[in-house]
Formats: structure tokens, C-alpha cells, sequence
């Protein structure tokens, strides 16, 4: 696919009739607008807001069309536009004081998401930065293996200083003979037979 091409290319999702409010969802729309499709999706992900969950269903839904359709990799999109038009509202009453009713309106809402990629020196300066932040993440890891490491081998060795002080306190400790621990005896209390008392009674 030539550089030209693929800025021409767009990807299209669309959600119909979600049960939620266009201005709630307006929220999150404005702020993905622009965003790489990764960095959109972790961003939805860790926001605590009841819209994420059908926008991230719809992102996936586009980035799905872009592999199947165009053979696109998902990691040079972005979200080049994404609307939340008004869609039909339905009409709920409510009851209220003296024998009033309210109306109650629940709003719906028509999503769309257009998906396009990077070209040219974007893509180029995607790419590496990408790359540069994939071996920044290598680099931590290996230094917190390191860490990991030198910590364990720390402990190892106050076990093993620990051990050797203990055995050498017991050498210095003087050898005392042991006690023969005698056998204490329980004596009970002596209690006369009251058959021998009684015979002796009778012979009186």
C-alpha cells in the first residue's frame, strides 16, 4: 500500500441507539479525539466512567474492520474523528404532588468512530518511539531482576552471619554438669478403712 493511499484510507465503526445521554458520552469523545488506538484504549480502560465500556467495544470493533478489510496494523492508527450524535428519546412519567406528572426523558445516542493511518514521518517517528520505549521497559526489568537479586543474596548472607554468631556463643558458654532430675513422688493422705473400725467396735 503506497503513502498516499493509506492517507486516504478510513476505517468506520458505528454503535446505534446506546442508553446513554450524547453530553455523558461527549466527556471521553473529546478527550480520545487524536489519540493513538493503544494509548485510547488504556486511557478508557483505567477511567472510572460508565462510557468507556461502549467505547472500547467500538474502537476494538473499527480496529477489527482495519485488520480484516485493509490488512492495516493496528498499532500505526489513530482516532482521527469520533462523534456522539443525539439519537430517539423516550418518553417516561413520572408521579409527583397534587396529582402531577413529570415527564421523564431517556435520551439515546448514535456513536461513530473513524480510524486512520499514520503516514509518512509520523509513522516514522511512531515507529521509533515505540521502539525506544520497548527497550526503556527491557531496561527496567533488568534492573529490577538485579535488584531482586542483590536483595536475596543480602539476606542469604545476614542468615548465614546470624547462624555462625549463634554457634560460636554456645562454644563460649561454660559446660555445666547436668542435674539428674529426681522423681517426685505424690504421697496421699492416709485413710482408714471403716470395715476394720467397725469390726473393731463389735469385738470391744
Amino acid at each position: 500500500m503506497d503513502k498516499q493511499e493509506s492517507k486516504q484510507v478510513e476505517v468506520k465503526a458505528k454503535l446505534r441507539y446506546l442508553r446513554m445521554s450524547p453530553k455523558k458520552v461527549r466527556v471521553l469523545t473529546s478527550l480520545i479525539q487524536g489519540m493513538e488506538v493503544g494509548r485510547a484504549l488504556d486511557y478508557l480502560e483505567n477511567i472510572n466512567k460508565k462510557a468507556s465500556r461502549p467505547l472500547k467495544k467500538l474502537i476494538k470493533s473499527a480496529i477489527a474492520n482495519a485488520q480484516h478489510n485493509f490488512s492495516l496494523n493496528p498499532e500505526i492508527l489513530f482516532i482521527k474523528k469520533i462523534v456522539a450524535n443525539p439519537g430517539p428519546m423516550l418518553k417516561r412519567w413520572r408521579p409527583r404532588a397534587m396529582g402531577r406528572s413529570v415527564l421523564i426523558r431517556r435520551r439515546t445516542s448514535h456513536l461513530e468512530v473513524v480510524l486512520s493511518p499514520l503516514a509518512g514521518k509520523e509513522k516514522e517517528a511512531f515507529l521509533k518511539k515505540s521502539q525506544g520505549e520497548e527497550k526503556e521497559h527491557k531496561a527496567l526489568e533488568a534492573k529490577e531482576k538485579q535488584k531482586k537479586e542483590k536483595v536475596e543474596e543480602k539476606g542469604l548472607e545476614e542468615k548465614k552471619e546470624k547462624k555462625e554468631e549463634k554457634i560460636k556463643k554456645e562454644e563460649k558458654k561454660p559446660t555445666s554438669k547436668k542435674k539428674k532430675d529426681k522423681k517426685s513422688f505424690h504421697i496421699l493422705p492416709f485413710k482408714k478403712d471403716k470395715n476394720k473400725l467397725s469390726e473393731k467396735n463389735n469385738k470391744k
